[in-house]
């Protein structure tokens, strides 16, 4: 936190460069993996996977 509120720096790996921004809010989520029956799930059901493996929605 600084004088303008917080400050948040983080590393672009593409740019090889730091960025500090100052945002409103910060929300910290824990990472979403697919189960790991999803291809079978996927194949009994005929749904289709994305390359993650996670359902594609049914307008897609």
């Amino acid at each position: 936190k600084n004088e303008n509120g917080l400050e948040v720096k983080v590393r672009d790996i593409i740019l090889g460069s730091q960025l500090i921004i100052n945002p409103d809010l910060v929300v910290l989520a824990p990472a979403i993996i697919p189960r790991d029956d999803a291809v079978s799930i996927s194949q009994m059901l005929k749904v289709p996977l994305n390359e993650n493996k996670f359902f594609l929605e049914a307008h897609v």
